[in-house]
């Protein structure tokens, strides 16, 4: 990270997210980083949602502390209701946190401090593929054409050549989401977001995404955290994974992946260690249901 680099906790210009700051964002100068190369850092962070019952909140997260470095790709697994999504959105500025404190490196102000693809087909069905990949760049105030260049390329990455000017209800869930992860990538954020973005595609399909991410991500090296309920794909994309238990969601292991990259999501499968692993995961994850 250089040294100009600030910590930030909002998608623009917060640099905390602290228990005294929970739902507005300030300015601190100050940096919690243990490491040079680190880029998201949390400090026993809880979050609580009100019950239904007066004085009966539910907590969602309780006490949950890491930190990973830049230019790495973690995913985090867990059951149902443990809180992944919350504290995936938690990080993205999208939510508040009740008490404790996490920060997110901001090391070049030109680009995003991260962007976010959700599990819902979020692209805008008014646009074409194109229009919806350009609006990012848009809204930053990217020329036309410094737009239709990025869009051309992303379209490349992405395999949509040819539907550039298709609109979102004539294209297959997983052409969608092809759409979705290419806006993201097309502003160049430092942190890339991913809610379960291939969770509604059918498992050829979730294949085939798996395997276009391990490319794009081989190129980019951009820090990735990505939701999934899948301990394969999370074995197949990640350099390390966090297991959250059940709820109130606490992380009860991280493992790192030892497989080299680059790396192809069928191949991948038949190394003995993969199955060696998913074991081991799932082992963590049944014990603490």
């Amino acid at each position: 990270m250089s040294a100009n680099a600030s910590f930030a906790g909002s998608v623009s210009t917060a640099d905390t997210v602290s228990a005294s700051n929970a739902t507005a964002f300030k300015q601190t100068g100050e940096s919690l980083a243990t490491s040079s190369e680190a880029h998201v850092i949390a400090s026993d962070v809880v979050k609580r949602f009100p019950g239904s019952i007066k004085n009966s909140d539910v907590v969602a997260i309780d006490g949950v502390s890491f930190q990973l470095s830049r230019r790495t790709f973690t995913s985090i697994v867990g059951p149902s209701g443990c809180g992944k999504t919350t504290l995936l959105r938690i990080i993205a500025g999208l939510e508040s946190l009740t008490t404790g404190e996490l920060r997110v490196a901001h090391a070049d102000v030109s680009r995003p401090i991260n962007t976010m693809v959700f599990q819902e087909q979020s692209i805008f069905p008014w646009m074409t593929v194109r229009q919806n990949i350009e609006y990012g760049l848009q809204v930053l105030g990217h020329g036309r054409t410094a737009r239709k260049q990025e869009s051309d390329f992303w379209l490349s990455k992405v395999g949509l050549i040819g539907f550039e000017n298709s609109y979102p209800a004539t294209l297959s869930g997983g052409m969608k989401q092809r759409t979705s992860l290419a806006r993201s990538l097309a502003t160049k954020p430092e942190l890339l977001l991913m809610d379960e973005p291939f969770a509604a595609v059918d498992e050829q399909t979730r294949l085939t995404l798996q395997n276009a991410l391990l490319k794009i991500w081989d190129e980019t090296r951009t820090t990735v955290i990505f939701i999934t309920h899948s301990i394969e794909e999370a074995l197949t994309l990640s350099d390390e994974i966090l297991i959250m238990g059940a709820r109130p969601g606490r992380i009860i292991d991280r493992i790192s992946i030892p497989f080299e990259r680059p790396r192809d999501a069928i191949e991948l499968r038949t190394n003995p260690l993969f199955g060696e692993l998913m074991m081991r995961i799932w082992n963590k994850l049944s014990h603490a249901l």
